[in-house]
């Protein structure tokens, strides 16, 4: 069986982090992007909590230039 993907810019925060959340929780195979990396700490902890598990990456500005 395969998993949709879903690409959730800004999961360190916000309405980024909560949907990165949901949709792990729903199933889908979830890429956050970040900028700031030693937020993904507090990403991983939440989703352990409720046994999910979003995979995260960063994309820095200087890399979409």
């Amino acid at each position: 069986m395969t998993k949709t993907i879903a690409l959730v810019t800004g999961a360190s925060s916000g309405l980024g982090f909560e949907t990165s959340l949901m949709l792990a929780e729903k199933g889908f195979q979830v890429y956050g992007t970040m900028r700031n990396l030693k937020k993904q700490i507090d990403l991983k902890n939440e989703a352990t909590k409720k046994k999910c598990r979003p995979n995260h990456f960063r994309i820095g500005y200087n890399q979409i230039r």
